[in-house]
């Protein structure tokens, strides 16, 4: 394994050597995991460090309890997940290396070949006895998977050897959902994708031999008057919401208006650019925009947390929180977010006051945090059913979420429960950060553009 132990990013190969061996959470190994800045290829690093990383747990668990069946049986189960995750994880790669005819696809087969070999037997030695688990298992494990992404995916999906041509070759949006990030706000996601797909609308008029002047100069405007509406959008939300980059986005927005009005003056002037300039010039632009500075300002662990900790209703944090287009999901989503907004306020409301005071406000926290019980069974019982019943993915991590939720919510019945009223605010910024992650991650990968009414 010397030569998997490179330096990544800055450091030094002897600190990332402990920072594997030592890591129990994902935020210890953050800083040595490069991103590849595809989402969905980076969330799936981030899904399958964190199985890996549960391999403490058992760990703990042989170095303090006996080893019994069913420790064995825990093992088992998760070297499954893990396998099964990553075999997910490596055809959603080499689909999307087909798809954008990017250079390395032999090499990246032969690792995931390898990589999921080697886990297989793993799974086999274990059911057999002859292997447990143990930290050496888990470094190398974790030291193949931060190796395979920061050399090998990264020298694969580095925007610079394909991002252009995938640009070039575009017709709608759809095209470009790898390679344009999404900002985890809905409207402001919803904007990139009508302006991208206004600029594919004007280029394919560019394409036609010879096409009405008037229709494009219309054209440009639909691009213009969504340009300045989103622009007028996204400063708002960076002043409503403190957010850094104020200035350099104004000046950004300005730029891209003017690339519009230069193209419209060549188009009056007779000078009508080729679709593939006006994909290298402005397309290009745009999705480097969105990338880079976007990425950068709404990136939501800068400010999100702020934001969530002052929050009182639905109505201020509403925009953080993805729709699934279905209605009844939805609706429990609100719901559930108002009950623990409800919840913590009145956790906030101190302990002063007389003792029939303090009585009622008691009751209250009682009967809120029972309500809020009864709510997140109702509607987690609710998903596993539809999703078992219409086939649907996800059914197991969702089984898993949602037992990591409860237990959260157990331990804020223990706090009620001894009489510690007082939670701390952390518990509230951490309840809801997970439950909008949990929203915006899974629920809309399970549920998002399916039509309950057709199944």
């Amino acid at each position: 394994m010397a030569e998997q132990q490179k330096t990544r990013g800055n450091r030094p190969d002897q600190w990332n050597r402990w920072v594997l061996q030592t890591a129990r959470t994902w935020a210890d190994v953050e800083a040595v995991i490069e991103k590849t800045g595809i989402d969905r290829i980076d969330d799936d690093h981030k899904q399958m460090t964190l199985y890996v990383l549960e391999l403490n747990q058992l760990i703990h668990r042989i170095e303090t309890s006996n080893y019994d069946i069913e420790y064995v049986e825990e093992q088992t189960e998760l070297f499954d997940r893990i396998y099964k995750f990553a075999e997910v994880h490596f055809v959603r790669e080499e689909e999307l290396i087909q798809k954008y005819k990017i250079p390395g696809i032999e090499k990246q087969e032969a690792e995931h070949e390898r990589f999921l070999s080697l886990l297989d037997g793993f799974r086999h030695d274990f059911e057999a006895g002859r292997l447990t688990i143990s930290l050496e298992l888990k470094y190398w494990i974790l030291d193949w998977w931060v190796h395979h992404i920061n050399v090998i995916d990264m020298n694969t999906f580095s925007q610079g050897h394909w991002g252009s041509q995938a640009i070039s070759e575009a017709t709608d949006y759809h095209q470009l959902t790898e390679i344009i990030r999404q900002m985890g706000l809905s409207t402001v996601d919803d904007e990139h994708h009508q302006m991208t797909n206004r600029t594919l609308e004007f280029s394919h008029w560019l394409d036609h031999k010879d096409p009405d002047l008037s229709e494009g100069l219309a054209l440009l405007q639909a691009m213009r008057d969504t340009a300045v509406s989103h622009f007028e959008h996204e400063e708002a939300l960076i002043v409503r919401y403190q957010l850094q980059n104020l200035e350099e986005q104004k000046t950004q927005h300005q730029l891209f208006l003017q690339m519009i009005n230069d193209v419209e003056q060549d188009l009056v002037q007779g000078k009508k650019p080729s679709s593939e300039e006006l994909k290298k010039v402005i397309l290009d632009w745009w999705v480097q925009h969105i990338n880079g500075i976007d990425a950068e300002t709404f990136c939501a662990e800068n400010w999100v947390s702020r934001v969530i900790s002052d929050a009182k209703s639905w109505e201020e944090i509403a925009e953080l929180i993805l729709p699934t287009n279905q209605g009844v999901i939805d609706d429990d989503h609100h719901q559930i977010t108002e009950l623990v907004l409800q919840f913590h306020q009145q956790m906030e409301t101190g302990s002063t006051g007389s003792p029939e005071e303090l009585q009622e406000r008691t009751g209250r926290i009682h009967q809120l945090f029972q309500e809020l019980e009864k709510a997140v069974l109702g509607h987690f019982k609710r998903e596993e059913r539809l999703i078992a019943k219409l086939e649907l993915p996800n059914l197991n991590i969702q089984k898993r979420q949602h037992k990591k939720f409860l237990a959260l919510l157990n331990n804020y019945q223990e706090h009620i429960d001894n009489g510690r009223l007082k939670i701390s605010g952390k518990l509230k910024i951490a309840m809801l950060e997970w439950w909008a992650n949990h929203i915006n991650k899974l629920d809309n990968a399970t549920f998002n553009g399916i039509n309950l009414e057709e199944k």
